[in-house]
């Protein structure tokens, strides 16, 4: 109406470059917004010609806080549209993964400078509906996004060596007629999943040639059934990698592009990179199919679950050796209302990708948050200070770390004494982690604060950690000292200083060790919180600060150190540490001030 009002005459369909996000205003309005990081998407447009008139009385209907800016089109054009200012999304809905959503456009001239502005009205069409599996105990996904930028078919080890004859399991005794019988439902699956775009991951349990990678009770359960890993067999050596055995039937032969994971143990996230490569592609939802029901696909469907995984298990897209572990495996599935998931059909599956029509096919959105409290902050910065170059920091995806601000490492009669260390040096830090934690807390950012410590019975303290050092009795971690045991969990000296004290709602994680990602649940944490960005600081910078960032830069987190707000007992490793992260082009991540920062 508002379009036909102002005369505006439609052009064309188009779609942006893939810089934007979508939200709804009020859930009347489309908001579209520019991003500086690599979450954007391409959106769906109508561009309309409109009078100058026409384009101000449109303006003054819509929500303050939208203006006209700059639009890049796929093909690289650019044009006049509207878009959200960052605050005006606070609190609203985000729908850039329903990709039919027409946002908003415009388009001066169309190659002639006296035509008039143009402008284009945002209109819902063609809005995927949630679809479901008709799954068992409960319609499946759970909030019926499946989607082919959210949904991933694994199909797990449909090798020679558990599918042929010949293979480990022919050799076992078992009828390989069973593990056989997943192949015919599985290829409709696979062929439904290819047709409509899918991602598909393939996985092959093996070992190394030279069985470094095979554990030693692993081995000789399989010597005791007279079919060791290893040894010489009809299909090559079995279970090892580079062998006829151990590759995948034909029938299911992965195609250019899908992935395959090897994996030394039953479970396919163990050892492997399966977890990141589901995560850098936005899944949520896996379907699970392969053999066997009871053991490899069993494992990494509770695996999946407590990872946060939407879980699907095909009944006849899966078997055992043995029929009744097969259906006990099954049922196992559906007990509490769905405790690992849900089950279905090869056909149930099929028939949903076939009727879903334009409820398949959204624009890919970015990885979205799994279980947790998303932010709904949703502004983006900028760090042109940055170190190595420019970093767009997006508040509502970003986490500040503050490592380790413990009495015991900043205070006189703490651990970092007894080590022989100046503790006001590292003291020097704190006036700008006070500034840098007060302005994440006024930005609405996530924080999180570590301690290193240990429980009281030190049963995670490797006791080379506990030796190293030769301090001297009563210096010791574990020992009484002036604030109590040292490194400790629970004790005073354990505790952060009052500068920078942890408040209601400040995630703390205790850490054995120095990086933050070991034996702890940060990673699972900050992934439920659609958490991209870490902004990082504490003690030491070239021992706990750097030791993190370097795990977090390999588990795909864009992390910036903020230098001056990290400290040290000795002045010359922060310097060397900082420059580290920064060398080659920010082989670990960014370095910036806090000033800048703030």
């Amino acid at each position: 109406k508002n379009l036909l009002t102002a005369r505006a005459i439609f052009q064309e369909e188009a779609l942006t470059s893939p810089d934007y996000r979508l939200w709804t205003i009020n859930d009347r309005h489309p908001g579209m917004l520019k991003v500086r990081d690599s979450t954007g998407c391409s959106i769906a447009l109508e561009v309309w010609s409109v009078p100058d008139k026409g384009l101000i009385g449109i303006l003054q209907k819509e929500p303050a806080g939208l203006s006209i800016g700059n639009v890049t089109l796929s093909d690289g054009r650019q044009m006049l549209g509207v878009l959200a200012e960052p605050y005006l999304t606070m609190g609203q809905r985000e729908i850039t993964e329903y990709g039919g959503w027409r946002a908003y456009i415009a388009s001066p001239a169309f190659g002639n400078p006296n035509t008039p502005t143009a402008l284009v009205q945002a209109t819902p069409h063609q809005l995927p509906c949630p679809l479901y599996v008709d799954a068992k105990p409960y319609r499946w996904p759970y909030d019926g996004s499946l989607q082919p930028h959210n949904t991933a078919l694994i199909i797990i080890d449909m090798q020679v060596d558990f599918c042929g004859y010949g293979g480990y399991v022919d050799r076992m005794g078992y009828d390989v007629s069973a593990t056989r019988s997943p192949i015919e439902p599985l290829q409709k699956v696979l062929a439904a999943f290819r047709a409509k775009g899918f991602f598909v991951v393939h996985t092959r349990e093996g070992h190394r040639p030279d069985m470094t990678d095979l554990p030693l009770n692993k081995s000789w359960r399989s010597e005791q059934i007279g079919a060791g890993i290893g040894s010489k067999g009809p299909a090559g050596r079995v279970l090892t990698r580079g062998e006829p055995g151990w590759d995948i039937i034909p029938e299911l032969k992965p195609i250019e592009g899908e992935p395959i994971i090897d994996k030394p143990g039953k479970g396919c996230f163990y050892s492997t990179d399966l977890d990141m490569l589901l995560r850098r592609r936005g899944i949520r939802n896996i379907v699970f199919g392969g053999v066997t029901t009871d053991v490899c696909v069993h494992t990494t469907m509770r695996d999946a679950n407590d990872m946060g995984y939407e879980c699907l298990l095909l009944t006849d897209g899966t078997n055992a050796t043995d029929r009744g572990n097969h259906e006990a495996a099954c049922k196992m599935v559906t007990m509490q209302g769905g405790v690992f998931g849900s089950l279905a059909t090869a056909a149930d599956v099929v028939a949903t990708l076939e009727t879903a029509n334009n409820s398949i096919g959204a624009t890919p959105a970015a990885p979205a948050a799994q279980n947790g409290a998303k932010s709904k902050v949703t502004r983006t910065v900028s760090l042109p200070k940055a170190e190595p170059y420019e970093l767009s920091l997006p508040l509502g995806q970003t986490c500040l770390v503050m490592i380790d601000f413990q009495r015991d490492f900043f205070l006189p009669g703490g651990f970092g004494h007894y080590k022989g260390n100046d503790v006001s040096l590292l003291s020097e830090c704190l006036p700008n982690a006070v500034k840098l934690l007060a302005a994440a807390r006024a930005a609405g950012v996530l924080v999180m604060h570590t301690m290193e410590c240990h429980t009281p019975n030190l049963d995670d303290l490797p006791p080379t950690k506990r030796k190293r050092g030769n301090c001297s009795e009563g210096e010791r971690i574990g020992d009484k000292a002036a604030m109590g045991r040292i490194l400790v969990r629970g004790e005073h000296g354990t505790g952060i200083v009052e500068d920078v004290a942890p408040i209601e709602g400040e995630k703390i994680l205790y850490k054995p060790g120095k990086g933050a990602f070991w034996a702890t649940e940060i990673h699972a944490y900050l992934q439920a919180r659609g958490v991209t960005h870490l902004l990082l600081a504490g003690a030491t910078t070239e021992v706990c600060v750097q030791t993190t960032m370097r795990e977090a830069n390999d588990r795909g987190y864009e992390c910036c150190i903020v230098g001056d707000a990290t400290g040290s007992y000795n002045p010359v490793f922060k310097k060397v540490a900082l420059e580290m992260v920064v060398a080659q082009g920010g082989i670990v991540g960014w370095q910036c001030p806090t000033a800048h920062v703030v």
